[in-house]
């Protein structure tokens, strides 16, 4: 027999008895292999393409080391009528993957393992600002015997896993566990009356106003040098709704905003009361880089950024509102500055150690600039402030302050001659000049209990924005839900709020406006402006001045005519002819009179208007 009829004998053998193992063989759903582990795709391969055509029995690359899987593979080769199948296909398979989660719930941190392994939902970070807000979810796949994952990114932030809820979306249960939401009334439950109880207020789930940061000092205008120590870094935090788990970060920035370094990273802490102040005792023009990097700043104009983090991402910063003056040493100039002073710690040893150049005593660069040193007291006044307020100064070689209600006072240090510089936290400044006397410095804290609204008070057709005070990071009205309006407002000089449900609903801190006839009866606004009808001018939330066109007309009285009568126009509240009209309607008419007593008639000159 010649051999390729021999070589073409055995390959049809080899065929027929390939076809009939693949024809009882049962194969793992989605993969290239059956139950024994036998591979039937030919051969091995890391290219990263899968065929698994024909059931596998093609020649292609699909490979179990490869572990990429085959969606479109059946789970039996015996197909209809193939000997050993039972003509059935394969029975059920078991399931091999669990999701703790259920699926793809990405507000719940689940682990998935699959035949393949598996893994457990995380957070990260997907853009470049670092803040971690999108989840990478696990699932089980195709189905229930692989893991596979895939991105999402949350709304509301991502922590621990999952996605963060809305408050909107909390059951009141739910919302008790959330430190960013609280529960408000909104309205009363139907029911009660008679001799039944009232019914309880409905509650529902809203986000806690967001926390804010700001610097009080130094925000502007301070002269600070190298090396002092113990300069005060202030700031405020406002609406703190953590529990343990705040961050804090200053950072140095040049006048024109340009980032240099951190200054100061806090561990975590925990914000126990609103308004909040905090300092950090820095050494002025220290600052740290990326790289670790330890630098002095030049002498020039800087500024102070706050930010404030929840433990996930930032929540709130802030800078200084005006850059102020690091400045060096200078020697020669009669001001005692850090670094120029003899220095020697207090004695505690005998013999006592001679001044020198090394420790502990040190020789100050210009002993001359600091045989001036005085200290004089000062006492600062807070004009119309009921709080406690603050007040702090900065000089050459020292800084300090103190706090108080109305009034507070401390021990200011300098050169003579030196002009010092104090700041309070209801903002302003104010200067002495060190010649050791008791000396006062006054502030206007009046601005700072002033309560504002943008929107003039209860005006529920337009969105405010309502500022308790100075130090106030203030509040806009907001939207509960589709119906109910938070209406921020001012009280007796303090912020205060209540809730309205709006007639035809609320959308971006308003009520929106009721829907108006398109008639033409005009009405002049409290703003001046004419509206097509008096509906028009209420749903923008403006009050009717009166039922006609702009103007209005004036109230005149019978003041305003004798003033024009004196003055003439210049500075008169009326023009010529609303004085003659006056004077028409109001004065008599006649030029004659009669006497009350004799009778007489009597001539009455008339009033003639200039």
């Amino acid at each position: 027999m010649p051999k390729k009829v021999i070589a073409y004998s055995i390959m049809l053998m080899l065929l027929f008895s390939l076809s009939a193992i693949l024809a009882n063989a049962q194969f793992k759903e989605g993969t290239c292999e059956s139950p024994e582990g036998a591979n039937y795709c030919g051969q091995k391969s890391r290219i990263s393409n899968c065929y698994c055509d024909n059931k596998c029995t093609g020649y292609k690359d699909c490979c179990l080391d490869f572990i990429e899987t085959c969606p479109g593979l059946v789970a039996s080769a015996s197909g209809g009528g193939g000997s050993g199948g039972g003509g059935g296909g394969s029975p059920p398979q078991p399931i091999t993957c669990k999701d703790s989660d259920g699926g793809k719930d990405y507000y719940v941190k689940g682990t998935a393992n699959g035949i393949y392994g598996g893994g457990t939902d995380f957070c990260y970070a997907s853009n470049l600002d670092g803040v971690a807000d999108d989840v990478q979810e696990y699932y089980c796949d195709y189905p229930n015997q692989w893991t596979s994952s895939t991105s999402f990114q949350c709304p509301n932030g991502c922590k621990d896993g999952a996605c963060i809820k809305s408050c909107t979306e909390l059951s009141q249960e739910e919302c008790l566990k959330y430190d960013y939401c609280q529960l408000v009334d909104a309205g009363i439950a139907p029911g009660g009356g008679g001799k039944q109880p009232p019914p309880p207020p409905i509650q529902k789930c809203v986000e806690n106003p967001k926390p804010t940061i700001k610097v009080i000092s130094p925000n502007g205008g301070e002269e600070i040098f190298v090396g002092s120590n113990n300069f005060k870094v202030e700031y405020t935090v406002s609406n703190p709704q953590f529990s343990g788990i705040a961050q804090i970060k200053l950072e140095l920035l040049l006048k024109d905003g340009t980032l240099l370094g951190n200054i100061h990273s806090s561990k975590l802490l925990n914000f126990f009361s609103d308004s909040s102040y905090w300092s950090f005792s820095w050494q002025p023009g220290l600052w740290y880089g990326a790289d670790g990097s330890i630098n002095t700043a030049g002498q020039d104009g800087y500024k102070i950024r706050a930010t404030l983090f929840d433990g996930v991402k930032m929540v709130s910063a802030d800078d200084s509102d005006e850059s102020f003056s690091i400045l060096t040493p200078v020697c020669g100039n009669g001001i005692c500055e850090k670094g120029e002073e003899d220095y020697c710690p207090p004695c505690t040893t005998q013999p006592c150690p001679l001044l020198t150049s090394a420790a502990p005593c040190y020789k100050g660069t210009c002993p001359g600039d600091c045989q001036n040193q005085l200290s004089e007291e000062v006492t600062c006044l807070f004009y119309g402030s009921t709080t406690e307020q603050k007040c702090a100064y900065s000089s050459s070689t020292n800084s300090g302050g103190c706090s108080g209600i109305g009034k507070c006072g401390t021990t200011a240090y300098g050169s003579k001659g030196e002009k010092i510089t104090w700041k309070s936290s209801c903002g302003g400044y104010a200067y002495t000049t060190m010649d050791g006397q008791f000396e006062y410095v006054s502030f206007n804290c009046t601005q700072s209990q002033t309560c504002t609204d943008s929107d003039g008070g209860l005006n529920y057709y337009v969105k405010g924005f309502m500022k308790e005070g100075l130090n106030d990071a203030g509040q806009w009205d907001s939207c509960n839900d589709t119906n109910q309006l938070v209406e921020y407002y001012c009280e007796q000089n303090q912020g205060a709020k209540t809730l309205y449900n709006c007639p035809n609903g609320c959308q971006d801190g308003a009520c929106k406006p009721k829907p108006c006839l398109n008639v033409h009866t005009p009405a002049c606004g409290a703003n001046g402006k004419t509206y097509q009808n008096s509906c028009m001018a209420e749903s923008a939330g403006v009050k009717i001045a009166c039922q006609k066109a702009c103007p209005c007309k004036k109230e005149i009285t019978k003041q305003d005519v004798i003033d024009y009568i004196k003055n003439g126009e210049f500075g008169a509240k009326i023009t010529k002819q609303e004085a003659i009209n006056w004077v028409d309607t109001n004065c008599y008419q006649s030029t004659t009179t009669t006497d009350s007593i004799t009778g007489a008639v009597i001539n009455k000159a008339p009033i003639i208007i200039p």
